[in-house]
């Protein structure tokens, strides 16, 4: 099962990457760093944080900080650390969240229920 969800990721992610192949206003050569856009395109359109529940080592988190709860049952905070601060990915539930406009302040795991609830950045407006 975690096999076919990390499958239907990398698919996910070739298809975006696919989709920046093919914009010519992004690959235009920039002389002073002789990168053809598509690097900084890609850093901000894959960037995400990554919650992981391993087998051995535990709860493990990429480009975020998690911090569970000592009570059975209990709930993982997990706050985002990457650049954009838009996407987390939540391995045990095999679900890629994602906000279009604002930023992730945390996503809290509640791994009993099954359950994802996110805080959303307010900008005041």
């Amino acid at each position: 099962m975690r096999a076919q969800r990390l499958l239907v990721l990398a698919e996910r992610l070739l298809t975006r990457w696919d989709v920046t192949l093919r914009h010519p206003s992004i690959q235009a050569l920039d002389p002073y760093s002789g990168d053809f856009g598509v690097g900084f395109f890609g850093h901000g359109e894959l960037q995400a944080s990554y919650f992981v529940q391993h087998p051995v080592y535990g709860p493990s988190c990429y480009l975020c900080d998690a911090q569970t709860s000592s009570l059975p049952g209990g709930k993982t905070v997990i706050t985002p650390r990457d650049s954009v601060r838009r996407s987390v990915f939540i391995e045990p539930l095999g679900l890629m969240l994602e906000v279009r406009s604002g930023a992730l302040l945390s996503a809290v795991y509640d791994a009993s229920a099954r359950t994802v609830a996110l805080t959303l950045h307010d900008d005041g407006t």
